[in-house]
């Protein structure tokens, strides 16, 4: 889970065990700010600061209950991109080569874009001999209401998942409170497709390229969501099986 304290530690930890060739990130190719300067300090920041600022909140009366949730998933949140910086960090110490090898921000972004725009438009329509036009779709009322009442339920399902993920300080735990979070991801069709399997398909295909061309260990720090498509497609394209 990106910025959860016990992925960063599981980062530094396999890559200084295993101390691989190459240590393979979840990021595009030339993504600035990946300079690695006191990563701990900045961390320990971050941290300190979001207490203080709960501390206040629980002064004023925010229930306790509620404010060490939220506590935990703005840390999470603050920290995001962390685990990749503390790799990093890790295959500098083991010497090893670093390779970014996930798809361009903005690709992403307009791929994503592109099809939630077609999902809201139905086939075209020919107007005149020649000329078609797209057609809105527009849900009647109940459509709508009920649209807001499972977009409210659905963000309240989320923050309680995330909340719960990053409370877990133990990898184990952390492992456990996952799997509802990677269920949801695999119902909403547009994410799964854009955000998850086109993805999957880039960064496999770059590591397939790396496991060719040398003979040493290679890491992947990834998000949780990428980790079982990617080893199934290295399976699939290398007749192996992916540990």
């Amino acid at each position: 889970m990106h910025g959860q304290q016990s992925c960063i530690e599981e980062a530094r930890r396999v890559i200084e065990a295993e101390r691989p060739e190459i240590v393979a990130i979840e990021l595009p190719p030339n993504l600035p700010g990946t300079t690695v300067e006191d990563l701990d300090g900045a961390m320990d920041r971050i941290s300190a600061n979001y207490r203080n600022f709960f501390n206040v909140l629980k002064s004023l009366g925010l229930p306790a209950k509620y404010a060490n949730k939220l506590e935990d998933l703005s840390i999470g949140l603050a920290m995001q991109g962390f685990e990749f910086l503390a790799a990093i960090e890790a295959a500098e110490r083991v010497h090893a080569r670093v390779e970014f090898i996930d798809m361009r921000r903005d690709r992403i972004f307009r791929e994503f874009m592109a099809e939630t725009m077609a999902n809201l438009f139905q086939k075209p329509v020919e107007v005149f001999p020649g000329i078609t036009l797209p057609v809105v779709k527009l849900p009647g009322f109940a459509a709508v209401m009920e649209i807001i009442t499972s977009t409210i339920s659905e963000w309240q399902d989320t923050f309680t998942t995330l909340a719960n993920i990053y409370s877990q300080k133990e990898y184990k735990a952390l492992l456990k409170e996952i799997q509802p979070y990677l269920k949801k991801m695999d119902e909403n069709p547009v994410f799964r497709d854009i955000l998850v399997d086109q993805r999957n398909r880039f960064m496999g295909e770059k590591l397939i390229g790396m496991l060719r061309s040398t003979k040493g260990k290679i890491v992947l720090v990834t998000g949780f969501g990428h980790v079982e498509g990617i080893k199934k497609i290295i399976a699939e394209r290398l007749g192996t099986h992916a540990g």
